[in-house]
């Protein structure tokens, strides 16, 4: 906990069965952080980043956000 939130940080490796040679990878690494208020564990926003065929600038980095979705949502 900082700062009033939950941190949530994670790496994982991603393999793809099909990869195109041009713009991808057999498989690669995605890591996130993630923050949740400590009131509202409904909602969280942060960072990601990929190295997705990084030596061609194909990987990616940006920012995420993530909402729990009830029953009744569309």
């Amino acid at each position: 906990m900082e700062n009033g939130h939950y941190i949530f940080s994670y790496i994982a490796k991603a393999n793809v069965s099909n990869p195109d040679p041009n713009t991808d990878e057999q498989s690669y690494l995605f890591a996130s952080e993630i923050c949740f208020k400590i009131d509202n564990l409904d909602e969280g926003s942060g960072k990601y980043w990929t190295n997705r065929k990084y030596s061609t600038g194909h990987n990616a980095a940006g920012e995420i956000a993530l909402e729990r979705l009830t029953e009744n949502s569309e």
